[in-house]
């Protein structure tokens, strides 16, 4: 009797102190910035895309993508399409 008292007794401490260490987290939300240059995107477009792109809006963003979007007269421009953490508002 003893011995079952003391399992029952270990085994809720047990799951107390792991479900009590568990925390939900939240996704943090990104927000998406756009900006376009000139030309076409190069090899190393990304970081071309992630370099103006700061030096445009002053923040860190996370990743950077470069698509290349053909204009009229057959000009090209680079699309810039750059995610980071959003400010609260």
């Amino acid at each position: 009797m003893r011995s079952v008292a003391l399992f029952i007794v270990s085994y809720t401490i047990m799951f107390l102190v792991l479900r009590g260490g568990r925390k939900e987290v939240e996704a943090e939300e990104l927000c998406t910035t756009t900006g376009d240059l000139d030309g076409k995107c190069s090899q190393d477009g990304e970081k071309l895309c992630m370099r103006y792109m700061t030096d445009q809006s002053k923040k860190k963003f996370l990743s950077c993508t470069c698509n290349n979007v053909v204009m009229l007269h057959n000009k090209y421009k680079h699309y810039c399409e750059c995610k980071s953490h959003c400010t609260p508002k």
